[in-house]
C-alpha cells in the first residue's frame, strides 16, 4: 500500500495537501494570512520532505499526484533516504513516485528566515547574522514552527508559553515573526529528535515563494559530523541541508563551523541574550531556565566555567542548578562520547578546573554500576523469553 499526496490547495493562510494511506487524510501548514503569498503553491516539496519519516518508518513508497522539484527529487532518493536508512537501519528505503518539475521554474523568494528558538545555536545564529554583511545571509524574518518540538504532554500550551517568548524576543530585535502551526505531529511515529531538521526545514520550503535561505541553527560543529547508525538527523546537518537546498529555498546550516562551547562564550556578554537565553527542556508559564534539567546543567556549567553565570541568573534557578550540579557532571564522566558534554569537559580541563571531586566519582561509579545492571537484566529477560 502506498501513502497518496493529492489535492493541493491554498486557503486563507493554509496550505493543505490531501493524503490516503496516512493517519490523517490532510498534511497542512498555517501562517497569518499576511504570509499567505509565502506559500508554495506551485509544487510538492514540502508534502513528500514532511511525510518522508512516517513512510520510511511504515515502508511505505509514496506516490505524489502533482510536481515535486527535479533536483530535491534526485537528491531525496540519492540523498536523503540513504542517510536517514543508514542511521536508522530499521527504517525502509522507501520509493518516491512524483512528476519532475524544474527547478528554475520558479520565481526565488527573497527573505532570509530563521527560526527563533532562543536556545544556544539559535541566538548565536540571531548575533552572526542579524547585520550579516551578506544580504543573502541577513536575517529578514524570524519564525516559530509547530512541528513537534513541545512534547507529548499539554503541547498546545507548551508551544503557547513558548510562542510568547518568541514574540517578545522578536520584537526586541526588531525583526517580524512568522508563526507557522502544522499537523506534522500526526504524521510522525518516533522522536521529533530523529528528523527534526527535516520537519524544520519543510516549513522554510512549504514559505518557498517568500524565503530564499532559511537559516537553521547547526547543533554540532564540522568535526562532529557523521552519518552513523543512531545518530539523530542533525548530526548530518551540514550534509543534508545543502541537498534540501535543491527545492530552491537555499537551507544554510548556520554556524556549524563552531562548537557549543565556542557559541555559549559568544553570546555571554551579550545583553539580548542574557534577557532571553531559553534552554530548558521544562517549559513553563514563564520561560524560566528550571536549572536542572540535563541542557540547563550543561549551559549553566559552561557559564560557570566561562566565569558569566551571574550574568544569567535571572533566566536561570541557580538553586536547582547546584542543586542538579554534581550529578550532571557524574552523568558526563559518565559519557565523555558525547560531544557536546566532551566540549565541557575541555573546557574545564583548559580553566584548570577539576570537575570530578571524590564524591563524583563515586556517584558516577555508582551510575555506572546500575547501568551496566540494567541492560544486563534486560538481556537476561530477552534471553529467557527466546
Amino acid at each position: 500500500m502506498s501513502i497518496v499526496i493529492k489535492d493541493l490547495a491554498v486557503a486563507g493562510g493554509r496550505l493543505s495537501f490531501g493524503v490516503e494511506g496516512g493517519p490523517s487524510d490532510r498534511l497542512w501548514y498555517e501562517v497569518e494570512p499576511e504570509y499567505k503569498s509565502w506559500l508554495a503553491a506551485d509544487r510538492y516539496d514540502a508534502a513528500v520532505l514532511a511525510i518522508l519519516p512516517y513512510a520510511m518508518i511504515t515502508g511505505k513508497p509514496i506516490r505524489v499526484m502533482g510536481g515535486v522539484t527535479d533536483l530535491l527529487l534526485d537528491d531525496l532518493r540519492t540523498g536523503i533516504i540513504p542517510i536517514v536508512n543508514r542511521q536508522r537501519p530499521d527504517l525502509q528505503p522507501i520509493e518516491i513516485d512524483a512528476a519532475p518539475v524544474p527547478a528554475q521554474a520558479r520565481a526565488a523568494g527573497s527573505a532570509v528566515l530563521m527560526g527563533l528558538s532562543c536556545g544556544v545555536d539559535s541566538l548565536c545564529t540571531a548575533l552572526t547574522h542579524l547585520d550579516h554583511p551578506a544580504a543573502s545571509r541577513r536575517i529578514t524574518h524570524f519564525s516559530f514552527h509547530d512541528v513537534g518540538a513541545h512534547g507529548k504532554v499539554n503541547p498546545d500550551e507548551v508551544f503557547a508559553w513558548r510562542l510568547s517568548h518568541a514574540r517578545a524576543a522578536a520584537a526586541e530585535a526588531g525583526r517580524p515573526l512568522i508563526v507557522v502551526r502544522s499537523n506534522l505531529t500526526s504524521f510522525r511515529i518516533a522522536s521529533f529528535r530523529q528528523f527534526h531538521s527535516l520537519l524544520n526545514c519543510a516549513v522554510g520550503i512549504a514559505l518557498g515563494s517568500g524565503v530564499g535561505t532559511f537559516l537553521y541553527s547547526a547543533s554540532h560543529p564540522y568535526e562532529a559530523v557523521q552519518v552513523a547508525r543512531g545518530g539523530d538527523i542533525s548530526m548530518a546537518d551540514p550534509i543534508v541541508l545543502p541537498l534540501l537546498s535543491s527545492s530552491g529555498v537555499s537551507c544554510v546550516s548556520a554556524n556549524a563551523h563552531i562548537g557549543r562551547v565556542q557559541k555559549t562564550a559568544l553570546i555571554a556578554d551579550w545583553p539580548y541574550a542574557q534577557h532571553w537565553l531559553d534552554v530548558c527542556v521544562n517549559a513553563s508559564p514563564d520561560n524560566r531556565n528550571c536549572g536542572a534539567c540535563k541542557k540547563c546543567c550543561r549551559t549553566a556549567l559552561t557559564l560557570e566555567l566561562l566565569g558569566k553565570l551571574e550574568a544569567f541568573r535571572d533566566r536561570f534557578d541557580l538553586d536547582s542548578y547546584r542543586s542538579a550540579r554534581a550529578r550532571f557532571i557524574s552523568y558526563m564522566l559518565l559519557h565523555p562520547e558525547d560531544s557536546l558534554v566532551s566540549d565541557v569537559l575541555d573546557l574545564a580541563r583548559t580553566r584548570g578546573v577539576n570537575l570530578a571531586s571524590p564524591s563524583v566519582r563515586i556517584r558516577a561509579f555508582c551510575q555506572r554500576w546500575i547501568e551496566r545492571s540494567r541492560v544486563a537484566l534486560r538481556r537476561g529477560l530477552r534471553t529467557r523469553r527466546r
